[in-house]
């Protein structure tokens, strides 16, 4: 299998009828971080938008819908870094998306140019789970 096999396609073909129950808000989010030039939040917006795509809630609602809320109350909030926004992004992917990333998210820095300072903070809560030392969590309720 040649490397290229491997990486999962970005291009912006999608259902319409999936996409339209979040699309405010993904676009919200695409236009804020090109607005600040938060390279990051953009990679990851795409990479966490195809890698949930075809995943549900239990009310039939796009999964992408949940980061995308938390990245947008973020936001609300006044956070404006790069790294944050860009956790938010992919905070469920490799708990969410395991068939997806086989190096269990290193693919996320070596095939879509993330920057490893991002995973840590992105998959803290996995890390903990693993025991390992994860980054202090901020909660908002």
């Amino acid at each position: 299998m040649k490397k290229q096999d491997k990486i999962i396609p970005m291009n912006d073909i999608f259902d319409e009828n999936e996409a339209v129950k979040y699309m405010k808000s993904y676009m919200f989010i695409k236009g804020f971080a090109f607005g600040k030039g938060l390279r990051q939040t953009i990679l990851s917006l795409a990479v966490a938008r195809r890698l949930h795509e075809g995943q549900y809630r239990k009310d039939g609602t796009p999964y992408i819908s949940h980061p995308l809320k938390v990245c947008t109350t973020l936001i609300s909030y006044g956070i404006e870094d790069d790294v944050t926004l860009s956790a938010a992004l992919l905070h469920d992917v490799l708990e969410d998306c395991k068939e997806k990333l086989p190096l269990e998210g290193s693919e996320l820095v070596l095939e879509y140019g993330l920057d490893q300072e991002i995973l840590p903070h992105a998959f803290g809560e996995a890390e903990a789970v693993a025991g390992q030392q994860g980054p202090d969590v901020l909660l908002i309720a």
